[in-house]
């Protein structure tokens, strides 16, 4: 797999988008990348406008976005993935995507 050509899947989280709204975009371009070009290498390349909290790190959407979503549950079906917080490699892509993404609110 390693000298395959790699498939690259871009977002950029607008100011106005929140957490669900990225997540689903984001899960989208996942699942129709899957589609379009089956088992190949997805890179998702991730960018964040403002969402800055008042110390100047990520408001909790963008962080919660990077950590629980992409590396939490997203990962696995990625080969890579480069964002603000940082990249991450995943030698194992799992090309069985779920049919859907159901996000659950957490207290």
């Amino acid at each position: 797999m390693e000298n395959e050509k790699k498939v690259a899947i871009y977002h950029v989280v607008r100011r106005n988008e929140n957490f669900e709204e990225t997540a689903n975009s984001i899960f989208q371009m996942v699942k129709d990348t899957e589609r379009n070009f089956p088992s190949k290498q997805r890179v998702l390349y991730l960018d964040i406008e403002e969402h800055r909290n008042s110390p100047g790190g990520f408001d909790s959407d963008m962080l919660e976005l990077q950590k629980d979503f992409i590396v939490g549950f997203l990962l696995p079906y990625l080969s890579e993935v480069n964002m603000p917080l940082g990249s991450v490699k995943n030698p194992d892509q799992n090309n069985d995507i779920p049919d859907e993404l159901q996000i659950n609110e957490t207290t």
